[in-house]
């Protein structure tokens, strides 16, 4: 599956509610509002937006940008 920085900016901004500017680099240490309960809103995001589901270790290998997008490209 083909993910650009602007879909998963869109995806930010839904779970996160603000107009933050995500990078490949942006890590979950970047990001305030990003603790346990917010990761579980991102993963729910993330299915719906792109219409896929994660397993259990795709979940809690999420910890930026970049592994979002790594992940996305192999389904």
């Amino acid at each position: 599956m083909q993910v650009s920085l602007e879909q998963l900016n869109e995806v930010y901004k839904t779970v996160f509610g603000s107009e933050i500017q995500i990078t490949e680099l942006t890590t979950k240490n970047d990001i305030e509002k990003w603790d346990s309960i917010s990761h579980l809103n991102l993963i729910l995001e993330l299915m719906h937006y792109f219409n896929t589901s994660f397993t259990v270790l795709e979940i809690e290998r999420i910890k930026s940008i970049k592994d979002i997008m790594e992940i996305l490209k192999m389904k």
